[in-house]
């Protein structure tokens, strides 16, 4: 009798244990997705400090290392920004152009517009204005890795290699080499860990899928890698999505000749005139910086959707979908959390779950 009691008081506690279990996780508010300020106090301007103190002048490229640190080029400056929102100037001045190798703020640049990181904290600038690419290590030394500052399509060897306006970079993981949007030269190039310049896709301005000798871009902006070594393009002139696979085949993602603002299906989605950089996920899920439509798109396996903003210019918070931008230009991937370089906003956005 003594055990049967036992075993019902035991039955009542579980159950009682359970109710309170399914009361609590039904109370608890799910996770939603909402737009943020990281950091920044939407004032032009150069200031570091914690988030809300700080001050961008038009912040346009972005990368994020493994730590969560962020990186924003903001003026001719690299800046970082810690996970807890703290902001700092990792290299260069902002107001002071140039093209000078050395360390943090003895560093000079010229237009930085796009970064990237790999595994050892290092990061890597495409700088546009100086025709090179540049590397900057954990402890804040910049050195140039490829381009001798005159513009042409010379490959080689470090400096004897040239670039034509280069406007983003992406380390990729499976291989450790770099592969550069050259933007003017309307090719893809790729730099090895020794400093090799070649060139991986394109040739002349045009629109062409097929092997990487045979395709054309016109005016690549954005490039990303996946984990299998796959590179992806944003391709301004063709308001297309690029895929280069591992194997050396360029096929087009998403988008069509058309511009606009159209979600759905992959072949009939529409971009602005003006898609800059992207990222790609864990999931193979590509998020675009959709500039002159003022949002960040999601391109799935299936289809294209806008992830964060309404459409219109502006700065407002809260829901993705009523979100404003004004510029939306660069952008970093951490987690689940994509980071927005907020030209026209001089603030760093958080698309993020709450």
């Amino acid at each position: 009798m003594k055990q049967k009691s036992i075993l019902a008081f035991c039955l009542l506690m579980s159950i009682a244990t359970g109710l309170f279990s399914c009361k609590k996780n039904k109370d608890a508010a799910p996770s939603t997705l909402t737009v943020d300020t990281f950091a920044g106090s939407g004032i032009g301007g150069d200031a570091d400090g914690s988030g809300p103190v700080a001050q961008f002048s038009a912040p346009i490229a972005m990368t994020a290392d493994a730590q969560g640190n962020i990186f924003v080029a903001s003026g001719s400056a690299i800046k970082k920004i810690t996970p807890a929102g703290q902001v700092s100037t990792f290299a260069g001045i902002y107001n002071i152009a140039g093209f000078t190798d050395g360390t943090g703020v003895q560093a000079r640049f010229s237009n930085p517009l796009g970064m990237s990181t790999d595994p050892q904290g290092n990061v890597y600038v495409a700088d546009y204005g100086n025709q090179r690419i540049r590397k900057i290590s954990p402890a804040g030394l910049v050195t140039t890795i490829a381009g001798n500052g005159t513009i042409g399509s010379n490959n080689g060897n470090g400096s004897a290699a040239q670039f034509n306006y280069p406007y983003d970079i992406a380390y990729d993981g499976t291989t450790g080499c770099l592969f550069v949007a050259d933007y003017q030269n309307n090719r893809i190039r790729k730099i090895d860990a020794a400093g090799n310049v070649s060139t991986y896709a394109g040739s002349a301005p045009g629109f062409a899928d097929g092997t990487v000798s045979s395709a054309l871009f016109f005016g690549p902006m954005g490039v990303a890698a996946d984990k299998q070594g796959n590179v992806f393009v944003s391709d301004r002139y063709n308001h297309r999505v690029r895929k280069i696979t591992n194997t050396g085949t360029v096929s087009t993602v998403a988008g069509s000749s058309n511009v606009g603002l159209t979600n759905g299906p992959l072949a009939t989605a529409l971009f602005s005139g003006s898609i800059n950089e992207l990222e790609v996920d864990n999931d193979g899920n590509i998020y675009l910086a959709d500039r002159d439509n003022y949002c960040v798109r999601k391109i799935s396996s299936t289809e294209v959707t806008t992830y964060a903003g309404s459409g219109i210019a502006g700065y407002v918070e809260g829901a993705p979908g009523t979100a404003q931008f004004n510029g939306v230009f660069g952008l970093a991937l951490y987690g689940n959390t994509v980071y927005v370089a907020d030209l026209n906003n001089d603030r760093v956005r958080r698309i993020s779950y709450k």
